[in-house]
């Protein structure tokens, strides 16, 4: 007799898809609540000269309080690898409605013994995140760029985009921790001759019809995103061969001048063809 419980019937199209995979409401809401924390976090690791990093439940990294190069740095000089105890430090964020948790905050310290002190403070940034998380309402933030023309909603309320202005949009959903002004200029300009200020005031614009859906300095999404393409790269990311063929169908930037959308969508399509043969 077969042991195995039944299948659950479906009720969503990526509903196959792991927490990680489908941007969870939950993820989407510890993102939203690093973007309002983040000085704090900054400004504690900056004091106490400690890194900080946020990671989600699948140890995917979220955040850290500095950049890769600077990070990779710090690992090799303090020699983390070989003395790990003697550095790390972790705390889990708990969602203080369910108490489940819904990620975790590592600390990693130059000091060469165990310190209490690091232990306060990866928990007092675990708690910070904590008090954040769904405090302000989300804007739910629908693109369907599969679509002609393609429709981008914010809480079910169409809006009127430019072909840049959904770029931006489509750029940013694509990299959850953020660019800078001038990452987002090589990513959406590449070589064209368009300066920083104009740049600046697309954004403008753009911020001007979506509102405070985009955060500022480190330019974010900030909003629960169901997005038809990130979906496909998802499942494709997952290997669901049915979820890819329902969803695929076809290319969809086939007009960008984003030199960022054009690479992402040649090896996306790579790697359907490679998943359907």
């Amino acid at each position: 007799m077969d042991s195995k419980p039944p299948a659950k019937k479906p009720t969503s199209r990526n509903e196959n898809l792991t927490p990680t995979q489908a941007n969870s409401r939950s993820q989407q809401a510890l993102q939203s609540a690093m973007i309002q924390c983040q000085q704090d976090l900054l400004n504690t690791a900056l004091l106490a000269a400690v890194v900080i990093q946020i990671r989600d439940l699948q140890q995917n990294l979220l955040w850290c309080s500095v950049n890769t190069d600077q990070f990779a740095g710090f690992q090799q000089d303090q020699d983390l690898e070989t003395k790990p105890e003697h550095y790390i430090y972790s705390a889990p964020i708990l969602d203080l409605t369910s108490g489940e948790a819904c990620g975790e905050v590592v600390l990693f310290h130059s000091l060469n013994q165990a310190n209490i002190f690091g232990q306060l403070a990866v928990t007092q940034c675990a708690e910070i995140i904590a008090q954040k998380l769904y405090t302000q309402p989300f804007n739910r933030l629908t693109i369907h760029a599969f679509s002609v023309p393609q429709k981008i909603m914010i809480n079910d309320q169409s809006i009127l985009l430019t072909p840049r202005q959904f770029e931006i949009i489509c750029i940013l959903i694509l990299n959850p921790l953020g660019l800078t002004l001038e990452q987002l200029h090589i990513y959406l300009y590449g070589d064209e001759q368009i300066s920083l200020n104009t740049l600046k005031s697309e954004i403008s614009y753009l911020k001007n019809k979506v509102g405070e859906l985009i955060c500022a300095r480190t330019y974010q999404i900030q909003a629960e995103i169901h997005a038809d393409f990130k979906e496909l790269e998802d499942a494709v990311d997952a290997g669901y061969l049915d979820t890819v063929k329902q969803l695929y169908q076809g290319d969809f930037f086939i007009k960008t001048k984003s030199p960022f959308l054009n690479n992402w969508q040649q090896i996306l399509s790579m790697r359907i063809n490679n998943l359907l043969v």
